[in-house]
């Protein structure tokens, strides 16, 4: 069975390359920072209290430690919490390929894969739903807070992408199987994830509250999504739970994934005979011990 493998092998752990850093206009150019060349320690660790866990976003960071040196770093958000002087950001820094903490004071802009320059406060608000001044350090940190200042779609779209994150997560490592994220792939999860709002009965849940707006902001985080491979045991799992009718949605998204751009022509049948009998391959990996994910 290669479906499993195929999946393993495209999902990123902390030594997998980190895609390029995107090309930006609004920034000037900076160096990223040497896997050799250690951090500047600022003694600084997030309060074991007063910690929002985040989601696995890949971003680019533009930061000046204290030292002053200014460097553009590949990172993918652990959680946020508070610190002694600021909110400090704990996420993988794919130029060291080890887990970095930042101080949010010193983060100057995120810059997404298209090249859009957003301020830390914004991003941080509008991406993740987090306000920055409730993680000062006196006061403690409340991801609820932000609900009356984030619009209502935005808080939908999220709700939506966490009910529907295993599958969301395996059809979207299938489409990064090159590290770009096609439209066509993108078109093809949208769809599917629509589809669920609407035959799997969830739309009654939001009571209208899911509009164009909301399909935007889900496309979005459905689009910022870079799954982890150690996460895949437990997704996978979730799945041979799915009833008959959810399973055979997904086993169809996951055939037009694979598809999509066409690019796996020498191996697309024997990964389509993989997904047509998907639960005996993942029950064959899991009794395995997930030896091809844990590798």
């Amino acid at each position: 069975m290669k479906i499993v493998a195929w999946l393993a092998e495209r999902a990123p752990d902390d030594h997998t390359p980190a895609p390029p850093v995107p090309v930006t206009t609004a920034r000037p150019p900076r160096a990223l920072p040497s896997p050799d060349t250690p951090d500047s320690d600022d003694l600084e660790h997030p309060n074991e209290h007063g910690v929002i866990d985040l989601e696995p976003i890949y971003t680019v960071i533009d930061y000046t430690d204290a030292t002053g040196t200014q460097t553009r770093r590949r990172i993918t958000m652990i959680r946020v919490g508070r610190g002694p002087k600021a909110p400090l950001l704990t996420a993988t820094c794919h130029e060291r390929r080890a887990s970095r903490t930042f101080r949010c004071d010193r983060i100057e802009c995120f810059i997404d894969e298209d090249g859009v320059v957003t301020p830390c406060h914004e991003f941080f608000r509008q991406v993740l739903l987090v306000d920055l001044d409730d993680l000062t350090p006196a006061k403690p940190p409340t991801a609820a807070s932000t609900e009356s200042t984030a619009d209502r779609h935005q808080v939908t779209a999220r709700e939506i992408r966490d009910q529907l994150r295993p599958a969301l997560s395996i059809l979207v490592t299938a489409a990064r199987c090159d590290e770009d994220f096609h439209p066509e792939e993108l078109d093809v999860i949208c769809q599917y994830a629509e589809t669920e709002l609407v035959r799997g009965g969830r739309a009654p849940i939001y009571h209208g509250d899911v509009t164009i707006d909301t399909l935007d902001e889900l496309l979005q985080l459905i689009r910022r999504m870079r799954p982890a491979r150690s996460s895949l045991p437990g997704y996978l799992e979730q799945v041979l739970k799915f009833a008959p009718d959810r399973y055979a949605r997904f086993v169809r998204a996951l055939s037009a994934v694979i598809a999509a751009d066409g690019r796996l022509a020498d191996e697309e049948e024997d990964l389509m005979a993989d997904v047509l009998d998907l639960k005996t391959a993942i029950e064959a990996e899991r009794d395995n011990g997930w030896r091809q994910i844990n590798y």
